[in-house]
């Protein structure tokens, strides 16, 4: 089993061209979970488990902005699961 974490750090920027105002600075942190299965079941050693969770903790960030009313925000926590055979 493979267990990683990211925490990635997305510095500030400014919010138009005149930089008016900052957009702020934010930190995600995403999981991996990786598991093959040929570790307990031999006899199907060609499949991977896999889980990523991409913003554990649900943060609520602005990514950016065109203007001080039009701004963007980032994805919330996202899931996803993957099984993998290979032959």
């Amino acid at each position: 089993m493979q267990l990683g974490f990211l925490y990635p750090y997305n510095g500030y920027s400014y919010g138009d061209n005149a930089n008016s105002f900052k957009v702020p600075s934010y930190i995600l942190g995403d999981v991996e979970l990786h598991y093959d299965l040929k570790n307990s079941f031999p006899e199907i050693n060609s499949t991977l488990l896999q889980l990523n969770i991409n913003n554990v903790a649900d943060n609520k960030y602005t990514v950016a902005c065109a203007s001080n009313m039009s701004c963007f925000y980032g994805t919330r926590r996202v899931v996803m699961g993957q099984v993998r055979a290979r032959w």
